[in-house]
């Protein structure tokens, strides 16, 4: 609320809102009827970005669940050119992973996300989905330092996303996320089938889903 303030004490004073021929007006107002006039226009510009952060809001999904639908949004890739959806990715597994650099749980989990990439990203699995791919998106507001962390952590899968816009990322807006590290992993139809599955949670709920060879060659 403090900013919105700071922002309407800015705007009132420079009397961005009113034409010309008002502001000439209201200097030959008395004193007491331009505090008037600066207060009614800081209330104003109040409401306006008020009524802004309301709709960003009330644009904010709730929380996936397990059972729903991956929400189909276009993820711009590193290149700033490039964008894939999940519907892009349709018929494979797919991790979707917030994190940022910053993030001490999200750089301890990358390992673990390196050497599960590795394991199962040719997979076959049992509902037909063949590969895994990881989506991570990215909430850092510094380009060096994630990329950086890219590097360092060796995440070698091609999809990377990051807007810079930290918790207001419009991705975090689009799928209700507080906090991180959190992530959902989806089926080949775009159906949420975990969500938050870090360590050995993750390849268990991988292997249970990964299709089975039988004695006789054949996949079960």
């Amino acid at each position: 609320m403090g900013d919105v303030v700071w922002f309407a004490d800015i705007l009132a004073a420079n009397l961005y809102l009113l034409p010309p021929k008002s502001r000439n007006v209201n200097r030959r107002l008395p004193q007491g009827a331009q505090n008037l006039s600066m207060m009614k226009t800081k209330l104003f510009v109040i409401a306006i970005v008020l009524s802004i952060s309301a709709m960003r809001l009330s644009a904010q999904l709730a929380p996936l669940k397990e059972g729903d639908m991956f929400h189909d949004v276009a993820f711009v890739l590193a290149d700033d050119t490039t964008e894939v959806r999940i519907s892009d990715l349709h018929g494979k597994m797919v991790l979707v992973d917030f994190w940022a650099a910053w993030c001490k749980p999200c750089r301890r989990e990358n390992p673990n996300l390196v050497a599960v990439y590795e394991k199962f990203k040719d997979a076959k699995f049992s509902n037909g989905e063949e590969g895994f791919e990881i989506i991570s998106v990215s909430l850092d507001m510094n380009d060096e330092l994630w990329r950086t962390a890219l590097a360092d952590d060796g995440l070698n899968w091609p999809y990377h996303v990051c807007d810079f816009l930290g918790w207001h990322s419009n991705y975090a807006l689009a799928y209700g996320v507080r906090s991180i590290p959190a992530s959902y992993l989806i089926d080949g139809e775009g159906r949420v089938v975990g969500i938050n599955l870090r360590g050995d949670k993750l390849e268990s709920a991988l292997n249970k889903r990964k299709r089975r060879m039988s004695l006789f060659g054949r996949s079960d």
